[in-house]
């Protein structure tokens, strides 16, 4: 199979897999998955020299700290059952046991390694759990307009889709040519315009915020969307990889293809909650 084809039969199952998720209220289950995969490559990469049972460890984790988190969320009743200190307590008890298995390994740099960790379920688990919480707090079951995470989703796949496109027929001025070369000025702009007409069409009411207001939201979505495939290029280039993993064929990895969303979802939740 060509890699055209690879990417596009990969591409069109991951979307309907997102899709389906958010439509048939699994997308907490999806992203626990995709989370925790997503720990494991960034540990993996940036934390290479460190043997597989540990990573597994500090997987298991991060996966647990992303569970608290997503328990915190109002919608699931649990603040009424457990009381948050309770919650605080444990997880603060959590984030220090990395320190703990540092204390009985024999490798040096301890510090380094658990940065890394603690940076890890800040980067790649907090954003899928914010990423649940905007669903359920958002999705009106009741209106026929598109559940907001999805259109959230869209916008970022368009920007990127549109950004390529009009970069390749208007790109001349590189955006960014230390970290990602290819990335020009006149594809970021085409991006973003095309996504906000896509943006005026999709809007519905429901959404408790105003037609303009959308427009602006779809910005900061592009533009914290640019900034993590940044990120995300920045890391790689350390790493001295192409791709953060292979479990996408054609695609790379989870973080390849989960870049953009997660830093959009720190700056949407703070938009929709301004």
């Amino acid at each position: 199979m060509s890699n055209f084809w690879q990417r596009t039969l990969t591409g069109a199952v991951f979307v309907t897999v997102i899709v389906g998720a958010i439509y048939f209220d699994l997308a907490f289950w999806l992203f626990l998955i995709v989370q925790a995969i997503g720990v494991w490559e960034f540990i993996g990469h940036g934390i290479p020299h460190i043997g597989s049972a540990q990573r597994a460890l500090y997987t298991g984790w991060a996966t647990t700290l992303f569970i608290i988190i997503i328990t915190i969320s109002e919608n699931y009743g649990l603040l009424t059952m457990v009381p948050l200190s309770v919650i605080l307590s444990y997880a603060f008890v959590l984030l220090f046991i990395p320190l703990i298995i540092e204390l009985f390994s024999k490798q040096e740099n301890p510090l380094d390694r658990v940065s890394k960790i603690w940076f890890a379920a800040g980067y790649v688990s907090l954003p899928f759990a914010i990423a649940v919480i905007i669903d359920t707090d958002y999705n009106n079951t009741n209106s026929n307009a598109l559940p907001l995470l999805l259109a959230v989703l869209i916008f970022i796949w368009s920007n990127d889709t549109f950004a390529y496109l009009t970069g390749r027929a208007f790109g001349k001025t590189p955006l960014f040519p230390r970290i990602s070369p290819k990335k020009t000025v006149e594809g970021t702009v085409g991006g973003i315009l095309i996504t906000m007409v896509i943006a005026w069409f999709i809007y519905s009411p429901s959404y408790s915020i105003t037609h303009i207001q959308f427009l602006f939201f779809a910005t900061v979505v592009c533009v914290a969307g640019i900034l993590g495939d940044l990120v995300e290029s920045m890391f790689k280039r350390q790493w001295g990889i192409k791709d953060s993993g292979n479990i996408l064929p054609g695609h790379g990895g989870i973080l390849d293809r989960f870049d953009s969303f997660i830093f959009v979802m720190p700056f949407a939740y703070a938009f929709l909650n301004v």
